[in-house]
């Protein structure tokens, strides 16, 4: 049967199928088995089977979406502190009506790769948090709408107060606390020694956003912390065998990059595939786009660009003073490359203290009841705004054959245009060096349907692998992933 046979088949099926319910009671975690169609439809490059996708109802009883589901999408992101998503269904047996949905159901999903079956996402904490408006069909009655959910962890922490106080110990342990009153699973951290010597009080916020609190106090000695959760999380064993499950990061970019230096990283190439059933040695982007980048008015406007800090404490009478500025000399931190994306001579690298040109000025008040003192991690948070604003671009790839996600550290290889225009028959082209390189994933849409699964990769970085004031290379990076993508067949 060809592709175009069965999704119409499959098509077909979804016009007469009604939901369906498992009668067992799944209400507890105990005895959960999956269910699934007689026919899997395979992803993109026969890649992936979608083999579960069900509602745990709040009767106890397991309801399956895998006839009346069109698609589902799941955003997650290393600036947010959970992920969410929705399921969009086609409602052609009055499931709404049939078993009262009203939120609060929890959304089972499985996938596997169609060959080995390994599974590569299996997340059953997904509660349903709102259901979007429909439009019903006057003559079939058959109602289109979403399904949007957010993890249970998430849920939990909106109910969750938190009144404690933490000092003398260090930001990490805080943070491995807090989060422990939401989740039993264990906690990706980095140890950012800074010790709480002034208490943090978490005077009744939920444990999500005290955690964002301090990912932004743990924000010195040149790193900048996050604190996220990845969709698909990481699974494994610590040294004593004992397995550990772990979704949620908190630590610093400059430990995920540090990190990708002892991996090897995959490679995504923006141009024409010889091979395209499956994927090689390197991932192909089906789409690649810039987004708005060197937006410098509200960087200004920030105070991202020689900005005089004065902090003033209140109780002692001390003020002090310091500058902050992206195109300093001196690093103020750690990024995927050492060149700057300024020239010296661009305007928006020189200014005259004599002139008194100084374009952002923030006057921070001390407290005694300060954790951890806003100058101190101030300055580091510039990486934050560089990483989500400055440069930017994205990419569309196949979902199953790979396992990249938020926080990942990448190369990519798009070639010149400039050399493409020179050489149009060149089949091994330069790399264009603005664009290839090293990224950080910032953020991944992930979309499966009925005939693929697909992720669009929002990456980011803060410097480039050349110095652009002599126009050099200063990297050995683009040479390298010229030469993994084309070998030697590059001249």
């Amino acid at each position: 049967m060809s592709q175009t046979t069965k999704n119409k088949s499959y098509m077909n099926q979804i016009e007469s199928a009604s939901f369906y319910a498992d009668s067992t009671n799944y209400s507890t975690d105990e005895g959960i088995s999956l269910k699934t169609d007689a026919e899997t439809y395979n992803a993109v490059g026969g890649s992936v089977d979608l083999r579960e996708l069900s509602l745990l109802i709040k009767d106890g009883r397991k309801v399956s979406l895998l006839d009346v589901y069109d698609s589902i999408i799941i955003e997650e992101s290393i600036f947010s502190s959970f992920i969410s998503g929705a399921v969009r269904i086609r409602d052609t047996g009055a499931g709404f009506e049939k078993f009262a949905l009203n939120g609060g159901e929890t959304i089972h999903m499985m996938v596997v790769k169609s060959g080995n079956k390994e599974v590569i996402i299996w997340r059953q904490d997904l509660i349903v948090t709102k259901i979007s408006g429909g439009e019903m069909d006057v003559v079939s009655g058959i109602k289109v709408y979403s399904l949007h959910f957010a993890p249970r962890t998430y849920v939990n922490s909106l109910k969750t107060c938190l009144f404690k106080s933490y000092k003398n110990q260090s930001i990490s342990d805080a943070a491995l606390s807090i989060y422990r009153e939401i989740s039993p699973n264990d906690l990706f951290i980095e140890d950012s020694r800074v010790t709480l010597k002034n208490p943090f009080i978490s005077a009744g916020f939920m444990p999500h956003k005290a955690l964002d609190y301090l990912a932004q106090r743990a924000c010195t000695k040149d790193k900048y912390f996050v604190f996220f959760e990845r969709f698909v999380p990481n699974y494994g064993n610590f040294s004593d065998a004992s397995p550990f499950t772990s979704s949620h990061y908190f630590g610093s970019i400059d430990k995920l990059v540090k990190e990708s230096e002892d991996l090897r990283i995959k490679t995504i190439v923006f141009a024409p595939k010889l091979n395209s059933i499956s994927e090689t040695a390197t991932i192909r982007a089906s789409t690649f786009k810039t987004r708005d980048n060197f937006n410098h008015i509200p960087a200004m406007q920030l105070g991202f660009y020689n900005s005089k800090v004065t902090a003033i404490n209140p109780i002692t009478k001390q003020v002090s003073h310091q500058k902050i500025a992206y195109t300093d000399n001196k690093k103020e931190i750690n990024d995927l490359y050492s060149g700057r994306m300024l020239e010296d001579s661009n305007i928006f690298s020189i200014y005259d203290d004599l002139k008194n040109q100084t374009p952002g000025r923030k006057l921070i008040l001390s407290s005694i009841n300060d954790s951890v003192a806003k100058e101190t991690w101030l300055k580091n948070h510039i990486y934050g705004y560089l990483a989500k604003n400055y440069f930017k671009i994205s990419v569309e790839i196949q979902g199953g054959t790979n396992k990249i996600s938020a926080g990942h550290v990448v190369k990519f290889f798009t070639p010149s245009q400039e050399d493409k225009i020179l050489n149009p028959q060149n089949p091994a082209p330069a790399a264009d060096i603005l664009h290839s390189g090293k990224y950080i994933v910032t953020d991944v849409t992930h979309v499966i349907s009925n005939s693929k699964y697909v992720k669009t990769l929002n990456m980011a970085r803060a410097s480039i692998p050349f110095d652009i004031n002599r126009n050099t290379i200063i990297d050995s990076d683009i040479a390298n992933i010229t030469k993994e993508v084309f070998g030697d067949r590059r001249t």
